[in-house]
């Protein structure tokens, strides 16, 4: 992870899996007047994963910590999954919109 200026801030490995990627991702920060109490970075990776992380710093340096994990299932067999790819992730005050790359898109609540 880098910042804006282009300064190494973070290396760390994500994957649950060695053939596992990280797809797509997206920050959130919170909107306006909303008030979080931290940071979210939300990751897309196969098999309709999305990994919810939060920034921290541990021992002086910055670390993810998982939060949550979304899984991208079919709404009218909610316990089917779904084995498209995460390719688009849109984080909004109340909810998390993900899309695979079957062109279906999903509303997760909002942690």
């Amino acid at each position: 992870m880098y910042t804006l200026n282009g300064e190494h801030i973070l290396t760390q490995n994500i994957c649950d899996l060695p053939e596992d990627n990280v797809l797509c991702c997206a920050f959130y920060e919170g909107l306006g007047n909303e008030w979080l109490e931290r940071e979210l970075f939300f990751t897309g990776h196969r098999r309709g994963v999305v990994n919810v992380w939060s920034k921290a710093i541990v021992d002086g340096k910055f670390k993810l910590l998982s939060v949550n994990t979304l899984q991208h299932a079919n709404q009218f067999q909610t316990d089917a999954q779904v084995p498209a790819a995460i390719s688009a992730i849109h984080p909004v005050p109340q909810a998390v919109y993900t899309g695979d790359e079957n062109g279906r898109v999903v509303c997760s609540p909002f942690l």
